[in-house]
């Protein structure tokens, strides 16, 4: 399967940047917006539609798997960079020179603190043991809240996340192989501090 999602929704990104001189306008259209269908996202719909590819557009009105998909992971896009000048955008490929990570990377690192590790389990959780792609969604827009309460600087891979949400649609096989990505980066080896004598405690 091919990466075209994730490449529309890049540019997406970018035109929404404008390379610092943020589209504010469309930004909030899409922080305020539930999703494509929600009538303050009509605002939305030039510069989504007008990065994809006519075989990803619905040709009766009813939203398609990408649409969705592009929607969902530009307006988690669009939460974070509310208030900020630099861009949070960024690939997280090939990972020895990519700038950016992936949303369950920033995750496992904010699970290192034993404090935070319930609340983020009990959000994160839920999005692993559905099938039903509003559940995701609601659940990853709770998840970006929270990175962004942290202030981290971090650069997010939406683009790489507008894929996923898109195989989560295509069928159980697929979503439940996107699970296991995001599980396997989410709960991956938490490193134990090492002692004075280099021994793992």
């Amino acid at each position: 399967m091919t990466y075209e999602i994730a490449s529309a929704t890049k540019g997406i990104i970018l035109d929404l940047y404008g390379n610092g001189n943020l589209n504010k306008a469309v930004l909030a259209d899409f922080q305020n917006s539930r999703d494509i269908t929600s009538l303050r996202a009509r605002g939305t719909w030039p510069v989504i539609m007008s990065h994809l590819n006519q075989k990803y557009l619905s040709p009766t009105g009813k939203t398609t798997k990408s649409e969705t998909a592009i929607f969902a992971a530009v307006r988690l896009f669009a939460i974070q960079q509310r208030g900020e000048d630099q861009l949070v955008y960024a690939a997280s490929y090939p990972r020895d020179q990519a700038e950016g990570v992936t949303i369950f990377d920033v995750l496992a690192d904010m699970r290192k603190n034993p404090d935070d590790r319930t609340r983020i389990d009990g959000r994160v959780k839920p999005l692993l043991e559905t099938t039903n792609i509003n559940t995701v969604i609601n659940s990853l827009n709770h998840l970006v809240s929270m990175i962004k309460g942290t202030k981290r600087k971090v650069k997010i891979d939406y683009a790489q996340l507008a894929q996923e949400l898109f195989w989560f649609q295509v069928s159980f096989e697929q979503a439940s192989q996107v699970q296991m990505a995001w599980g396997q980066k989410y709960f991956k080896a938490i490193p134990q501090k090492a002692n004075s004598e280099g021994t793992n405690k």
